[in-house]
């Protein structure tokens, strides 16, 4: 019968893009955005401290040990990143992750589909408040999930065989606050936690661009996400 062992918490490494957030301050400052994209549920972390409390539960289960060939299902959680100018955070977003997973190893295909809601956010200060629009799984990005597989000599039980598993998927969409839109683009990546992979968790990276010049990016985002198999 095969068992969960629970293996050590990997260090979460998050990349921050160094490049300018110019206007973007402006457009997702106001509390008067507009409604939340989607239907999130108020039980979602509200602040920083919340949301990091269930990232640490979440991953705290340890990284999966067992990860089976296929999965398949739901997984609903949350997600929070600093926006970042060249040299400072100037703000924070909330969203609710919602993903649908179909999956078998070996699998080339994008498993992934579903979105980022609920997004809601303050910046530089201003109030916290609704920033309207989703964030989608897109298909024409690379999207992943992998098994690996490997056998250590574990104390008293002996060889063990390990299955533990990684995942990256790209949301992308535009979104709109004070009546201004910009283009958004999110990485969610990380490992799966818990037995037989039931929950997933990692960094958040992306950008942000108002379409106003000829940058790839005009604002940098960077945080951490989690999902739970429902």
């Amino acid at each position: 019968m095969k068992k969960f062992i629970q293996l050590p918490r990997p260090a979460v490494n998050l990349f921050v893009s160094g490049v300018a957030l110019i206007g973007l301050a402006g457009c997702l400052g106001s509390s008067g955005g507009g409604a939340a994209g989607g239907g999130g549920g108020t039980a979602s972390p509200q602040t920083a401290n919340a949301f990091q409390a269930q990232f640490d539960r979440v991953t705290g289960q340890g990284p999966t040990s067992d990860l089976p060939t296929s999965l398949s299902g739901t997984y609903t959680g949350a997600l929070r990143v600093d926006v970042t100018d060249a040299s400072q955070t100037v703000g924070e977003v909330f969203g609710d992750v919602n993903l649908q997973v179909s999956w078998a190893d070996g699998q080339t295909t994008n498993p992934f589909s579903g979105n980022v809601d609920n997004l809601r956010g303050s910046i530089k200060g201003e109030p916290s408040g609704a920033i309207e629009g989703t964030l989608t799984v897109d298909n024409a990005m690379p999207a992943s999930i992998s098994r690996s597989v490997n056998t250590i000599n574990a104390p008293i039980i002996g060889p063990t065989t390990l299955a533990t598993g990684a995942m990256s998927v790209i949301v992308t969409g535009d979104l709109t606050a004070a009546g201004e839109t910009v283009e958004t683009n999110l990485t969610l990546g990380g490992n799966f936690y818990g037995p037989g992979g039931t929950a997933m968790a990692g960094p958040v990276v992306g950008g942000f661009r108002t379409g106003q010049t000829a940058a790839i990016f005009d604002g940098s985002a960077a945080g951490t996400f989690y999902a739970e198999k429902q």
